[in-house]
């Protein structure tokens, strides 16, 4: 039980909080381009800021989204090892878990592609 609890600290902790911190600056980010002044004369000073903005958040979706899908598949990846692990009476250590990640997670990630591609 002890390894889960380092898997924890180490991996589904922090996506847990950078999904967190993820979705209030995105809120604030989105409130920001919502919130363009509609005083302006002009169409070009409305586009510029706007159009900005939405680079921004279009941006930090796309970075935020790549790191969450990285730490989530880091997790999984280590769970699923551990498990294993766990079911055919292997010895494992926090930092055997660690050095196998990095060749698991590729297998997890085709599967999750797998079985996400239906549905787009």
């Amino acid at each position: 039980m002890e390894i889960f609890t380092y898997i924890t600290l180490t991996l589904i902790l922090p996506l847990s909080i950078f999904y967190l911190v993820q979705i209030e600056i995105s809120d604030l980010i989105s409130s920001k381009v919502s919130n363009t002044p509609s005083n302006t004369t002009t169409a070009t000073t409305i586009h510029r800021p706007l159009s900005t903005d939405w680079i921004l958040l279009t941006l930090f979706k796309s970075v935020g989204f790549f790191f969450y899908l990285t730490f989530y598949l880091f997790s999984t990846a280590a769970i699923v090892y551990t498990i294993a692990c766990i079911y055919t009476a292997k010895q494992t250590t926090y930092k055997k878990v660690m050095s196998v990640i990095p060749r698991v997670w590729k297998k997890v990630s085709s599967s999750l592609t797998g079985a996400a591609s239906p549905s787009f």
